[in-house]
């Protein structure tokens, strides 16, 4: 059953591990049509953490559009 939110835990963590960081969150450029990000946003400090622990991932979403993609090439 695929959850509501369109994406899993595989997802957060392929983007914890493969993606790039800035101002407390993580991102992971997708190149598909049309271009998207999907952002995870943690807190690193989560339980005494140092790092990025599952409890100290607040969000996890979709954004339209990335950096490095052209969307007029759809």
């Amino acid at each position: 059953m695929a959850p509501k939110h369109g994406f899993n835990d595989s997802m957060i963590a392929q983007t914890i591990s493969r993606g790039q960081t800035a101002f407390g969150y993580y991102y992971l450029n997708l190149y598909q049509c049309p271009p998207m990000t999907f952002k995870v946003v943690y807190n690193a400090l989560a339980l005494g953490g140092t790092g990025v622990s599952p409890q100290g991932v607040i969000t996890a979403y979709y954004q339209p559009g990335n950096l490095k993609a052209n969307a007029s090439t759809c």
